[in-house]
C-alpha cells in the first residue's frame, strides 16, 4: 500500500475532506474538496494530512522556513500568477476526480445552491428595491445577503 501525504493551509477544507461525513455542497470549494473526497475513496494508500500554517513568509523570510512553508510560499505565488493571466479568457475544465461543473458567464459556480438562486433572482430583486427606492443597481453585489437571510430567520 502507497502513502499519500496531503498538506494543506485551509484547516476547514483539510478537516471536511477528511471527514467520515458526506460533504456539505454549499461549503466553499467544493469542488475541490469534493476531487479530495473522490480519490480518498478510488486509491487505496494510507492519507497522511497535515495542516500547513499560511503566508509563513510574512513572519520570517522564505529561507526560514521548512520545506512544507516553502511549498506553500510557492503554490501561492503559482497561483496568483495562474489568477493574473486567467482573466482574459473563458477556462472550462474539471478537477480531477471532479464529477461535474457548472459555469455562467465564463465563472465557475463552487456554491451551487446560492449562486444558481442568485442567477435566477438577482434582477427580480434588485428591479423591486429600486423601485421602492431602497437600493441603487451598483450596490447589489456590496449587499451581505448571507446576513440579512439570518436577520430574517429570527424576525418573528
Amino acid at each position: 500500500m502507497g502513502v499519500v501525504y496531503f498538506r494543506c493551509d485551509g484547516l476547514s477544507a483539510l478537516q471536511q475532506s477528511f471527514s467520515p461525513f458526506p460533504l456539505n455542497i454549499y461549503a466553499p470549494s467544493y469542488d475541490l474538496l469534493a476531487a479530495i473526497h473522490n480519490a480518498r475513496q478510488i486509491y487505496p494508500v494510507e492519507w497522511i494530512t497535515l495542516h500547513i500554517k499560511g503566508h509563513q513568509d510574512n513572519e520570517v523570510s522564505y529561507d526560514q522556513l521548512d520545506r512544507w512553508g516553502q511549498m506553500n510560499v510557492d503554490a501561492h505565488a503559482l497561483a496568483k500568477a495562474m489568477l493574473s493571466r486567467g482573466h482574459g479568457y473563458v477556462r472550462h475544465f474539471l478537477v480531477p476526480l471532479e464529477h461535474w461543473s457548472v459555469w455562467y458567464l465564463g465563472r465557475k459556480l463552487s456554491q451551487l445552491s446560492k449562486q444558481i438562486y442568485y442567477i435566477i433572482h438577482s434582477k427580480t430583486v434588485l428591479e423591486y428595491w429600486t423601485k421602492k427606492g431602497k437600493t441603487v443597481p451598483e450596490a447589489l453585489d456590496y449587499i451581505n445577503w448571507d446576513i440579512i437571510g439570518q436577520a430574517l430567520q429570527v424576525l418573528p
